[in-house]
């Protein structure tokens, strides 16, 4: 259902902010919003002096909502898409859409098409990004392409994560949270000054909780939740103008599946054969192979070895599908684990006039997935993913920190080595293919600088340029491990195991004026570019001479804005709108000839909408936030081997309109404080996946969480505090991810954990 009345009133709202009168804000009022600093342009400003479109999330809305991980963030903020399921994934891997761009495989050869960083460290896989939030200060949000300052992958937007820092004095913080599915999370830190001049800080966290999908046919339950995660940080500030810190990570994750559930199955016939059960739900093109479903139905070999009794015996249809989207009767191992480490040292030196940044990082996991994807008791498809990935990265910056100039600058250097092995199987009813590779190599170096020169006290102008090298190794290691017909033969290579190499090097570009007629309102419009680059397509199961590869996809969009406080300093208010043309649209499809997904230059868009987020303290005790997004994407162009999109098709993951409120109120009582908050999230109808496959559909929904929060400030000179939440309030049934492989048969759908119930219990000693 579209939304007539909503449409010209959000764009009435944003008209007016752009152009209407701004009461002043006289300093010292009642009720003034507390300020908020972000390094959204690699330096500590105020957010609403900055030309960007960000939303920020602090860690006690993350810790009121009982979050734990980042896919809690998409909550907060409009026009933004969090998933952390993908494909044939484990529980550690998101798929990240910002303004309906981003990724949603999660293969070493395809890059994410929004940028994570940790405090200053870009991570560069979809693997081991479902971060936890346990020891997390605040969560910037950067809308559009942050081609300039933030570099490798921002075609989307970036995730500026800031952790906590160590403090300066002795300080021990306890955090329990018990809840529901046996739910019992343990956090615990200790910032311990060494010296006068070195700080240093200890967190701990575990994570238990049970599944929420059941497998009866396999005893168990999908969607469990057992990870540990430790951090260090260690900071020496000798002074005012030196500091050294060095900050180490450690995350292990022994889980299930992810909680999926089958909502149907698909039997492709080859063309001209016809389904000796039952009719086919539709002819492949002509060439075409039959997917497993149909072999396991129909060829008594295939059948039998996938674990069936023959044709009419076991059928694997639509009676496997259940009534309850929380059964899935798959039989076949589901597991999901990860060793994730991180560390680095990050020198800051400050001369009188300008300073020097370092960032030396190095990030490394060994991940392994099996999925049973066909939810039957039946070895159908059964993809199998084992990687090891080592990443080191530097960073060099320089900037100016004279005060009173005309031209603040920063420019910088930037270099990624990336390797990693991947041994992956992707078993089938009828055969079994390896379609990993050895040596992925990433190598990428940039150079980069922004500038912003004040014209006079109302008009500054920026510009900011990148320029990007990247140079991408393969040596697939693809060919037919077995076959149940001994059609094809093992043995078969798929792709020459031979090194392949691209190369890609692009500029891109930023360019913004800003107006600040009167004090506390920021107008502004820009420009920027934004680039991904291209690479290998990894599943390969038809024998090709040549490794396929994909070409690097671009945007470039327009945006005009405004910040402002008012009110007295009891109303921020942030509006933004835009345009993209993206080009060269990487998307995870199956092409013709296909027998999984890949991930293709598949056409071209036009993305037009905007945001429009609020801040408000109506009353010393009271507090608003909340904010609105809508989206037009529409496909300017789709690619002739692409079939099963047309230019009417909707862009993945990316609701027409996207809207969240959080009402948080606090009533002090002697020596304690009450509060409570209640937090509304809503989005429109949206798809999972290119096709638009309907089964993938989520129709509109709402999401109510809500929470109350004791604290007492003098209770024996420490701070305790009990919170009792529940996440979604209403018990909505709604759809986070989903996999649809009609060519081998299953659609499955994850659904979110239903409602839930949550205590924690803190202190700070």
């Amino acid at each position: 259902m579209r939304h007539r009345h909503v449409r010209p009133l959000a764009w009435f709202v944003v008209g007016g902010l752009l152009s209407g009168p701004v009461v002043p804000v006289r300093s010292g009022a009642e009720g003034l919003l507390e300020e908020i600093i972000v390094t959204a342009q690699r330096r500590p400003e105020r957010l609403y002096t900055v030309p960007v479109s960000i939303t920020v999330v602090d860690s006690e809305s993350l810790h009121a909502n009982g979050a734990r991980d980042l896919s809690a963030v998409a909550a907060f903020a409009p026009n933004m898409s969090f998933d952390g399921v993908v494909t044939a994934g484990g529980s550690t891997a998101t798929s990240v859409y910002i303004r309906g761009i981003g990724q949603s495989d999660m293969l070493q050869t395809t890059d994410p098409g929004v940028g994570l960083f940790v405090d200053g460290v870009y991570v560069a896989r979809a693997v081991g990004s479902l971060l936890d939030v346990a020891d997390v200060e605040r969560i910037e949000v950067l809308r559009g392409p942050q081609g300039t300052l933030f570099g490798r992958n921002t075609i989307g937007g970036a995730i500026n994560v800031i952790t906590q820092a160590p403090g300066d004095q002795l300080a021990l913080r306890a955090r329990t949270t018990l809840g529901a599915d046996e739910r019992v999370d343990s956090f615990l830190s200790l910032d311990a000054p060494l010296s006068a001049h070195v700080r240093s800080r200890l967190s701990f966290a575990t994570f238990d909780q049970d599944g929420y999908v059941s497998r009866p046919n396999a005893g168990d339950r999908l969607g469990n939740k057992h990870s540990r995660v430790a951090r260090s940080q260690i900071v020496y500030s000798p002074g005012d103008t030196f500091s050294l810190a060095f900050a180490g990570d450690y995350t292990r994750v022994r889980e299930r599946g992810v909680a999926a559930t089958l909502t149907s199955v698909i039997q492709t016939c080859p063309a001209g054969v016809r389904n000796s059960i039952g009719g086919c739900d539709r002819n492949a093109a002509p060439g075409a192979a039959p997917s497993q479903a149909f072999l396991f139905n129909n060829v008594p070999p295939v059948n039998r070895a996938a674990g069936g009794q023959g044709p009419g015996i076991s059928i694997y249809d639509e009676r496997y599908v259940p009534a309850d989207p929380y059964v899935n009767y798959g039989a076949g191992p589901e597991r999901s684990e990860l060793d994730l480490w991180g560390a680095s040292v990050t020198l800051d030196w400050k001369l009188p006039a300008v300073s020097f940044r370092s960032i030396s990082a190095w990030r490394t996991f060994d991940a392994f997935f099996i999925r049973d994807l066909d939810a039957a008791p039946f070895g159908i498809v059964t993809p199998i993913f084992t990687v090891e990935q080592r990443q080191a990265s530097e960073e060099l910056q320089i900037f100016n920190t004279a005060k009173d100039t005309q031209v603040d600058w920063l420019a910088g250097m930037y270099y990624l080595d990336e390797q990693a092995d991947d041994d992956s199987d992707f078993i089938t009813a009828s055969l079994t293919t390896q379609s990993g590779g050895k040596d992925i190599i990433s190598r990428t170096a940039a150079i980069f600088g922004q500038a912003q020169y004040r014209i006079n006290k109302t008009i500054a102008l920026t510009g900011g340029m990148r320029y990007t090298d990247e140079r991408k190794f393969y040596t697939p290691t693809q060919y037919f491990v077995s076959s149940v017909t001994g059609t094809p033969p093992a043995g078969l290579v798929i792709v020459p195991a031979v090194e392949n190499k691209l190369d890609f090097s692009k500029t891109t570009y930023r360019a913004a004026v800003e107006f600040t007629p009167v004090e506390d309102l920021l107008l502004y419009a820009s420009w920027s570019t934004g680039f991904k680059s291209g690479g290998f397509v990894q599943r390969n199961q038809i024998p090709r001479p040549l490794l396929p590869a994909f070409e690097p996809e671009t945007v470039e969009v327009i945006e005009i804005g405004a910040k402002t406080t008012v009110l007295d300093g009891k109303l921020r208010l942030s509006a933004a709108a835009f345009t993209s043309d993206y080009e060269n649209m990487h998307i995870r499809v199956i092409e013709p000839l296909t027998i999984a997904p890949i991930t293709a230059n598949a056409g071209d868009a036009r993305i037009r909408g905007g945001e429009l987020e609020f801040e408000a303290a109506p009353h010393a005790l009271v507090r608003l936030r909340g904010g609105i997004g809508y989206l037009d994407g529409r496909y300017q162009r789709i690619a002739p081997t692409v079939p099963d999109l047309t230019l009417d098709s909707k862009l993945t993951d990316s609701p027409e309109w996207s809207a969240n409120m959080s009402v948080i109120a606090t009533l002090p009582w002697l020596r304690h404080s009450l509060s409570g908050r209640i937090d509304w999230s809503y989005r429109s109808s949206q798809y999972n996946d290119a096709e638009n496959t309907p089964d993938l559909k989520q129709d509109a929904f709402h999401l109510l969480n809500a929470s109350a929060t004791w604290r007492c400030a003098s209770c024996s000179e420490q701070l305790w505090s009990a919170t009792l939440g529940v996440r979604n309030l209403t018990d909505e049934h709604y759809l986070i991810a989903g996999n649809s492989l009609a060519v081998q048969g299953p659609i499955t759908a994850n659904y979110a954990r239903p409602r839930e119930w949550f205590v924690t219990l803190a202190v700070d000693l």
